[in-house]
């Protein structure tokens, strides 16, 4: 679960407009909206700082809420004990296909599909190097 995209679908609720009207409001796509609000992509600075105006929240607020599920999902991972098996396991050509095609979602969801680690799958972007939004 996402508080940001929590905090985000709470946002645009409070709002009395749609997500398309926000989204149009902001300058952002709406499917964009949609999944950041279920917590299925990163909220991007660019357009945490664009929903300011359409929303009654701050940039700062949400991106800081989006930090702490990050610290909670990887601290989450180090309790894990199949987390070494998981960080360093060699990675295969459906996973990175799945990578590539998925570019957008949060490390963490790719991560639980994958069997893999946020941290893991984050170097392998970079590796990759695969613009991350």
């Amino acid at each position: 679960m996402s508080a940001a995209g929590d905090m985000l679908a709470r946002a645009v609720k409070n709002s009395g407009m749609s997500q398309a009207a926000v989204a149009r409001t902001a300058g952002v796509d709406s499917s964009n909206i949609t999944k950041m609000c279920r917590g299925q992509q990163n909220i991007p600075v660019i357009v945490a700082v664009k929903l300011e105006k359409a929303l009654d929240l701050t940039a700062e607020s949400l991106l800081v809420t989006q930090l702490y599920d990050q610290i909670r999902d990887y601290r989450e991972d180090l309790l894990d004990e199949s987390f070494e098996a998981r960080s360093h396991r060699r990675w295969t050509e459906e996973e990175d296909s799945y990578l590539i095609e998925h570019v957008g979602a949060t490390h963490v969801e790719i991560a639980r599909h994958l069997d893999r680690t946020p941290a893991a799958v984050a170097g392998r972007y970079r590796t990759l190097r695969l613009a991350i939004r």
